[in-house]
């Protein structure tokens, strides 16, 4: 799971032609704070909760797993507003986010009593409508869909598809870690999850191609790929079924590639939503397909096809819960999930836009926030050698041989 969060969702945002510095490196930032702060207040909602009097907060495993989980819905977040917020506003962003995360998170699960083993509703579905709230309020701005800064070239979305790899490889222990032992559930979730992410891929490269003019887009096939891993997320240690599971993944695959192809261009149109990573296509959609599978499945789940695992995936069905009952408050935690996210990212949103928080100077550039290596200047930023460089690209005419010399000026 660290591996996903740190380098997967790192390097998935170094698209941007000039914020690798900012995508790889404020991942690890946020992150790491996400990880520690949550441990804090998932203890302190949990309690608030569950228990009459407060205590101190165990710290184990599981606890640090559900940190990252934490950061993963952060992370979602983040791709919302990469390279239109300043980090100071990415911190505060984080902060608050990890507070709502926390509340959300010990709502549904301790008083809804959902099912969630993978987070579908919990990280995906918090993480993605928080951070479009965010962007749709304090990073709203016509230009950023035409935005010079705010393109790729080949070799930036060639680290992105190695982040890619990195989450596709890793998402089933990602939606298994927290599964129950008892009846296989581990085993069902890694199965699930593989079959309905592999299904999302190779749905992605079909409908990419016919959506994309014959050709595939490589945006398509860095996002819409996971999108399987992401809509499992909820049913992943459920009795699904292999044809269950693919079928997630074949929907979530077509819905993810529709949905970067013509829902967000639409959207950035319409209501000038624009959402620099595709969370929306991604996490949104996918974690809602997702959501809605699991009440299904719920609706489904009886003794005879779960047996004792039956209460550990649904803690309420021992008592006087209905399969349709749980049914119905799968749906009720989707709500409560998109109600707290929207509300508290809209919030976020409004107090990110003061003037007391540092705004971004240039969006998608990494210039403003770090120091860049001089020779890097004038290939990714188009800026003019001065008499004070050490060294300088020089480009041969056109008629000569396709090279590039470096020359070094010793002052």
């Amino acid at each position: 799971i660290h591996v996903m969060i740190f380098i997967g969702f790192g390097f998935l945002m170094t698209f941007l032609r000039r914020y690798g510095y900012g995508a790889v490196a404020l991942t690890f930032f946020l992150s790491a704070f996400a990880v520690q702060f949550s441990i804090l207040t998932r203890g302190f909602w949990h309690q608030v909760f569950t228990s009459s009097s407060f205590h101190k907060i165990d710290l184990d495993i599981l606890s640090l797993i559900n940190g990252d989980f934490c950061a993963g819905a952060v992370m979602i977040s983040f791709g919302a507003v990469i390279g239109k917020l300043s980090p100071t506003q990415l911190l505060v962003m984080t902060f608050i986010e990890v507070i709502l995360y926390s509340l959300n998170e010990a709502i549904v699960l301790t008083q809804c009593e959902i099912a969630d083993v993978g987070g579908s509703i919990v990280i995906h579905m918090f993480g993605a409508y928080f951070g479009l709230a965010v962007a749709l309020v304090a990073a709203r701005k016509r230009h950023y869909g035409t935005s010079a800064d705010n393109s790729t070239v080949y070799h930036s979305n060639i680290f992105s598809l190695i982040g890619t790899i990195f989450l596709w490889l890793y998402w089933p222990s990602f939606n298994a870690a927290p599964a129950s032992a008892t009846g296989n559930g581990h085993e069902r979730a890694v199965i699930n999850t593989l079959l309905s992410i592999s299904t999302s891929c190779i749905v992605t490269f079909f409908a990419s191609n016919a959506l994309r003019g014959r050709r595939f887009d490589i945006v398509d096939i860095q996002n819409a790929t996971l999108a399987g891993g992401v809509a499992i997320g909820s049913s992943a240690d459920m009795n699904t079924t292999p044809w269950g599971a693919m079928f997630v993944g074949l929907v979530a695959g077509l819905f993810s590639t529709f949905g970067f192809a013509r829902i967000q261009p639409y959207l950035h149109k319409t209501i000038k939503l624009y959402d620099s990573c595709g969370v929306n296509n991604l996490h949104g959609i996918p974690s809602i397909i997702g959501g809605f599978a699991s009440a299904i499945f719920a609706g489904l789940a009886h003794n005879d096809n779960y047996g004792p695992a039956l209460t550990e995936i649904f803690h309420k069905r021992g008592g006087d819960r209905s399969p349709t009952d749980q049914a119905g408050f799968q749906v009720i935690g989707m709500i409560t999930t998109l109600g707290i996210a929207i509300l508290g990212g809209i919030g976020t949103g409004i107090l990110l836009r003061m003037p007391a928080f540092e705004a971004v100077g240039e969006p998608f550039t990494d210039k403003a926030h770090f120091h860049m290596p001089e020779e890097e200047i004038p290939m990714y930023f188009n800026e003019k050698d001065t008499k004070d460089n050490k060294s300088h690209l020089t480009l041969q005419m056109d008629n000569d041989p396709p090279a590039v010399v470096q020359t070094t000026t010793i002052n």
